[in-house]
């Protein structure tokens, strides 16, 4: 009975505290909470300094996974993620060495569609090197660029303008052709 009364007794002395000296706790210094216990003491307190335990009032709200990774979200591997930059395997210049298209090749003549032929009033060189570059002259200007040459046709890209263009290559007459599109006429260029 003696413990009852402890306990009753300090019950009281907390729920007082809780609301304060004032009763209502609305002027006091210090605020009453703000809401109700949701659940009683699981157990009755043991001696008269332990308060009760309360029951959790929320169940937790976030799913465990595997790994403890939370739905929605990914797990990062630090060991899987590179460290240094990938390396690019090193680009190969190509070799043009044993075609028929590398040396210096000169405009000729023009050919028009109906095969009249008129000669080049205008002096245009090209000089193919086996690395893949060329350099263009026309009229004294000159100009640099890469090409690439497979099945009798030379692709070309300019340097400084990206001017691109091709050549097809006749082995029969030994000549490079350069048809223009709009106007069907032909550039001859011959190997010097």
């Amino acid at each position: 009975m003696k413990k009852l009364f402890i306990c009753l007794f300090i019950s009281v002395l907390l729920a007082f505290s809780a609301t304060g000296c004032g009763g209502s706790g609305e002027d006091s210094a210090t605020e009453a909470p703000t809401q109700k216990a949701t659940a009683a003491p699981t157990q009755a307190p043991t001696t008269a300094t332990e308060t009760p335990t309360q029951a959790a009032t929320e169940a937790p709200t976030v799913e465990t996974t595997e790994n403890n990774v939370e739905p929605g979200t990914f797990e990062v591997i630090i060991s899987e993620i590179p460290t240094e930059a990938p390396t690019e395997a090193p680009t190969v210049a190509p070799n043009y060495a044993n075609t028929p298209i590398v040396g210096t090749w000169k405009l000729d003549h023009y050919q028009q569609p109906n095969g009249q032929e008129t000669k080049a009033n205008r002096s245009v060189t090209y000089v193919f090197n086996a690395d893949g570059t060329f350099t263009m002259t026309n009229s004294g200007k000159t100009a640099t660029g890469r090409f690439t040459y497979a099945n009798n046709v030379i692709s070309y890209t300019a340097d400084a303008t990206s001017e691109q263009g091709s050549f097809r290559y006749e082995p029969a007459k030994n000549q490079l052709v350069d048809v223009d599109e709009s106007s069907g006429m032909s550039a001859i260029l011959v190997k010097s």
